[in-house]
């Protein structure tokens, strides 16, 4: 048999995709493939709290048992929901901060999440599994403090975590309460810290990630996260098991059902949508750290924003949609969208936000290569560019 013979008659890899729905609505896509002997899953899902709780136990259990029936092993998981993440590890799943966590058959050590304990030493030492080299500390505070925050976050238990990675520090706030997803909080203060050493010692203006339910915003999932000068706010449903079930209780009763999400590739992993959220809202705070007012205010800014888009201030390029518009501003409309988001065309501010997050998490592009230049200028600091090259 010669070499075409060989290749025409070798098996290829079994393959198939599942949709996962409620109420009729596309909620997530499962792309399985089998090969090298184990079962391999993508799980894509269509909004930024895309399956509750018991969905996500489904979709891990119907991998497992996909694998046990066809004698596959390991079966292994890659997307970025915390929540998936979160009852897969409790499945037995294993894996590094936001890389694809893994399962050999036969390793299944847990039915699911306990509801009724939270044990602080356990999510201490799980903290710092997640953020090698990472300093992690607890503190509840007093009993004042504890009310202050209550009333701040809207949420009973609110306890700050710490952490320390180098010169660099950063904190959250959490509900120290059973059904918190670790790998979110780890992501919350990995993000943080990341920004943090950028930064340097202007870190230090930095308002601490408070978790919460702030207003009704929040509890609708209309609003992801807030920032003012003295903090950055980020809805609970990102860390919390309960506040994610009921957020899609919520939207699933207020919205009619629709179809019109479908990945177009399998998730990369690296990041989860915390990610960029928090670096957005870091990014509003970054803005009021300019010499003289908002930096997204400068003619510097818009001027060089919009040269990297082809036009002579950024502003032209956010009237790109506009009926009548010039052919080069619709052209810089689009690639704006392109190398950042349909967001950041909202006005200068968000702009300024959005562009901070896109540079944050390395994207290319002729944007965030001349942010790059400003930000050195601005905040001078030795390194590569960008901070969310992990």
């Amino acid at each position: 048999m010669d070499e075409d013979d060989e290749s025409a008659t070798a098996p290829t890899p079994e393959a198939w995709t599942t949709e996962i729905e409620r109420g009729g609505d596309l909620a997530a896509v499962v792309d399985v493939v089998v090969r090298d002997g184990g079962l391999h899953a993508a799980i894509s899902t269509v909004h930024t709290w895309g399956l509750t709780s018991t969905d996500s136990v489904a979709a891990v259990g119907a991998l497992v048992e996909a694998a046990r029936a066809r004698g596959l092993s390991p079966v292994t998981i890659r997307g970025a929901d915390p929540l998936v993440r979160t009852m897969a590890r409790a499945a037995g799943f294993t894996g590094a901060l936001r890389e694809d966590l893994a399962l050999e058959l036969g390793t299944v050590t847990s039915a699911g999440i306990d509801q009724e304990e939270l044990d602080v030493e356990g999510l201490i030492d799980a903290l710092a599994e997640l953020l090698p080299g990472v300093t992690v500390h607890i503190d509840r505070g007093g009993w004042t403090r504890r009310i202050a925050r209550r009333f701040e976050t809207g949420v009973r238990g609110s306890t700050r975590i710490s952490a320390a990675r180098g010169a660099a520090t950063a904190a959250v706030v959490v509900p120290l309460r059973p059904d918190l997803m670790v790998e979110a909080v780890a992501a919350a203060l990995d993000t943080t810290l990341a920004i943090s050493t950028r930064l340097g010692a202007l870190a230090r203006k930095l308002p601490p990630v408070v978790f919460g339910i702030s207003g009704l915003e929040f509890a609708e999932g209309r609003v992801s996260g807030t920032a003012d000068p003295g903090r950055v706010s980020i809805n609970l449903a990102h860390v919390s098991i309960t506040a994610c079930d009921e957020l899609i209780r919520r939207r699933a009763e207020a919205a009619p059902p629709g179809r019109s999400f479908r990945p177009t590739c399998p998730p990369e992993g690296a990041r989860f949508e915390l990610d960029s959220t928090i670096a957005h809202e870091l990014g509003h705070c970054v803005d009021h750290l300019g010499r003289s007012g908002r930096l997204s205010d400068s003619t510097e800014f818009r001027t060089r924003m919009g040269q990297a888009l082809g036009v002579r201030s950024v502003e032209l390029a956010l009237r790109g949609c506009e009926a009548g518009a010039a052919p080069e501003w619709q052209r810089a409309f689009r690639d704006l969208v392109d190398q950042v988001s349909d967001y950041a065309t909202t006005n200068g501010v968000e702009l300024f936000a959005e562009i901070f997050a896109a540079w944050f998490e390395a994207k290319s592009g002729s944007v965030t290569e001349e942010f790059n230049l400003l930000m050195n200028e601005q905040f001078p600091s030795p390194g590569a560019r960008g901070v969310g090259s992990r």
